[in-house]
């Protein structure tokens, strides 16, 4: 039997970055581009693709958020929504469903622990599916879209697009989210704080090599900026 690791595969459609990361015993080698190490064995890299044609399978829970983020080593601020798609097992419970999509999220975002690039970011998804969390939890796709300024108040009411530095020397934001299933839109809203330094993202190039403890370029420019 095959052993079941975990694969990221990047994608690009348009202006959105896709990271697709599912539990997999059928793993393509052909699209292998790294295989993780270390702390991270069981963790595989795809090349990046381009997707052309459209999501052939729905998610089974959708989650959405926006982040207002600011880089204290440039002062650029930006706005971008972010997507989490879900897919479970067969015959997957809904409340076991619900449960577990608010849950990987909840501990995603963690405050005391949450990412502070995309990379970490990245990480976290990763060691989260391939840990035995969520065991009816087969797939999490992340959609990464970036925000018009004319578009951000109606995410994020009452913050400015531009944040000065002081503020907050860990950059702290306000982001909401909102929860859908399959067939159902949840009434789920609330608001969170969360930290977050971005540094530049284009997969698998140079965030792929930082994931598998390549480079580490990404984080070490976070470094420089808090």
């Amino acid at each position: 039997m095959a052993q079941r690791v975990v694969a990221m595969t990047p994608r690009t459609k348009g202006n959105i970055k896709i990271i697709q990361v599912e539990r997999t015993n059928n793993l393509d080698v052909s699209q292998v581009y790294h295989t993780g190490s270390g702390h991270l064995n069981g963790i595989v890299i795809n090349k990046e693709t381009q997707s052309a044609e459209p999501e052939t399978e729905s998610q089974d829970m959708q989650l959405e958020f926006t982040c207002l983020m600011h880089n204290n080593r440039t002062a650029d601020s930006h706005a971008e929504s972010r997507r989490l798609k879900f897919w479970f097992l067969d015959k997957t419970e809904r409340p076991q469903r619900l449960t577990d999509s608010y849950d990987f999220f909840k501990d995603l975002v963690n405050q005391g622990t949450f990412p502070k690039d995309y990379v970490g970011f990245i990480k976290r998804m990763l060691k989260q599916l391939q840990s035995d969390h969520y065991p009816s939890l087969r797939r999490v796709d992340l959609d990464i879209i970036p925000l018009e300024p004319s578009s951000q108040e109606a995410f994020v009411p009452g913050l400015p697009v531009r944040l000065k530095p002081a503020d907050s020397p860990m950059s702290v934001f306000r982001t909401g989210y909102r929860m859908s299933e399959r067939g159902r839109a949840c009434a789920l809203n609330c608001a969170i704080r969360v930290a977050l330094s971005p540094t530049r993202f284009s997969p698998p190039s140079d965030a792929t090599d930082c994931i598998l403890g390549g480079s580490g370029q990404a984080e070490e420019e976070e470094e420089e900026g808090v």
